[in-house]
């Protein structure tokens, strides 16, 4: 039992996978909360999400993602499952439309390009703009107090 980890969680705090292209992990989502309660979830990004869709429908994929995680944790998932899921297509959500940027991946000087604002009034904010490389809601949220700093200091 990892530390600090209920007793009767039978999961590691992630568990990824090898992907052609994208990334696939089923994760903890209380990790490093105080939570009473165990909330598994999968994030699924790239061409390999797509075999979850040609499923056919929602209960399908959560069926797919449960057999997945029975198959690795002996039947401890669905012995565990109480039936409630929620699924998410960040690809399908408006002014979303993805994960994550792979910003780690772009040069430098194309980065610069981009957080540069437009006539000093049109400011951006978000994940791919931060500046100190925290990648996901943190960098999006470090992102979003340079842009105000910028914004109020800005002549």
């Amino acid at each position: 039992m990892e530390e600090g980890r209920p007793h009767d969680c039978f999961y590691p705090n992630v568990v990824t996978y090898e992907v052609s292209d994208g990334e696939k992990a089923f994760y903890d989502v209380a990790y490093k909360k105080e939570a009473s309660s165990h909330v598994m979830a999968l994030l699924v990004q790239g061409a390999h999400a797509g075999g979850y869709f040609d499923l056919g429908s929602k209960e399908a994929m959560v069926q797919a993602a449960l057999d997945e995680l029975d198959a690795m944790f002996e039947g401890a998932a669905s012995k565990h499952y109480t039936g409630e899921w929620r699924l998410e297509n960040w690809g399908q959500t408006p002014h979303i439309e993805g994960t994550w940027t792979t910003a780690y991946r772009e040069r430098s000087r194309d980065l610069k390009t981009i957080r540069k604002p437009l006539d000093n009034r049109v400011f951006f904010a978000g994940e791919i703009f931060d500046k100190h490389r925290q990648m996901g809601v943190p960098g999006a949220v470090l992102s979003g107090f340079d842009a105000a700093h910028d914004a109020l200091t800005a002549e």
